[in-house]
C-alpha cells in the first residue's frame, strides 16, 4: 500500500508540475507577445520622434532663411533710402532744385486753402523766398522740404524728401520687394 501510496503521490506531484509548467510556458508566450508589441510600439515612437525632429529643422532652416532674408531686404532698403537721400541732397544744391520746388509749392498751395507761413529747411526757404507769397520760416530740422501752415498753426500739408520718398514707396513697393525675395529665394 505504501508504493501504492507513493506512486500516487509522484503522479500527482507529477501532474502538478506538469500543469505549472504549462502555465508557465503560457505566461512566458503572453510575456513575449507582450514584449514585442512594446519592442514595434517603441519602434514607431522611436520613427515619430525622428520623423518630428527631422520637420523641426526643417521648419528652423527655413525661418532662419526667411530672416537672413528680411534682413537683407532691410538692409537694402536701408542703402537705398541712404544712397536716395543723398541724391536728393544733392539735388537740392543744383540749379534744377529751385524750379522744381517752386513748382511742387504750386501744387501743394491749390490744395492746401489760405496759409499763414511756410516753414522750410534752409536750402529751400532760400529757394522758395522769391515766389512765396506768404512768410517762410526757416526751419533747423533736416526736413528736406516745406511744410505749409494755415491759420491757428494747423499744417495744411508737407512736401519733403521723406514724404516724397514714402510717396514713391507706396507705388513700387508692392513690385519691389516680391522681386527682391523672390531673386533671394532662388539664389540660396
Amino acid at each position: 500500500m505504501m508504493a501504492a501510496l507513493e506512486k500516487e503521490g509522484a503522479l500527482r506531484e507529477e501532474a502538478i508540475m506538469e500543469q505549472a509548467r504549462a502555465e508557465a510556458k503560457a505566461l512566458v508566450e503572453v510575456a513575449e507577445k507582450k514584449a514585442a508589441q512594446m519592442d514595434h510600439l517603441i519602434a514607431e515612437l522611436e520613427e515619430d520622434h525622428a520623423r518630428k525632429r527631422k520637420n523641426a529643422s526643417a521648419a528652423m532652416a527655413r525661418i532662419h532663411a526667411q530672416e537672413a532674408s528680411l534682413q537683407a531686404g532691410w538692409q537694402t532698403a536701408r542703402l537705398a533710402f541712404q544712397m536716395t537721400r543723398r541724391l536728393y541732397e544733392d539735388f537740392m544744391k543744383s540749379p534744377e532744385y529751385a524750379p522744381f520746388i517752386a513748382a511742387m509749392l504750386a501744387v501743394a498751395r491749390a490744395k492746401a486753402g489760405p496759409l499763414e507761413k511756410i516753414m522750410a529747411d534752409p536750402v529751400t526757404a532760400k529757394a522758395l523766398g522769391p515766389v512765396a507769397d506768404v512768410e517762410v520760416e526757416v526751419e533747423n530740422g533736416e526736413s528736406m522740404g516745406f511744410t505749409l501752415v494755415g491759420s491757428g498753426g494747423r499744417v495744411r500739408t508737407c512736401f519733403n524728401f521723406h514724404e516724397a520718398l514714402a510717396g514713391v514707396w507706396k507705388d513700387w513697393a508692392q513690385e519691389y520687394y516680391p522681386l527682391l525675395f523672390e531673386e533671394r529665394g532662388n539664389a540660396g
